[in-house]
């Protein structure tokens, strides 16, 4: 399981977004804005919120056709 950031978009300038991947797997986005990690980044249940959603879809991608191919980006 890796962390993939993408940026650009229409999160340009403001944040970006981060997918589970796991090979060729990728799961869905979590959209991260620049205030909201700069605000909350040591935010002890912030960040043990955003892990649990991390988790949750990293154990998404250990479930048959639940996520997308990294190739069809």
């Amino acid at each position: 399981m890796e962390v993939v950031l993408e940026d650009g978009g229409d999160l340009e300038g403001q944040g970006y977004r981060a997918r589970v991947r796991f090979g060729e797997r990728l799961g869905d986005p979590i959209a991260l804005e620049y205030r909201e990690v700069a605000d909350n980044r040591g935010t002890l249940s912030w960040c043990v919120a955003l892990a649990a959603r991390v988790r949750d879809l990293a154990r998404s991608l250990k479930t048959f056709g639940s996520a997308r191919d990294a190739r069809a980006r």
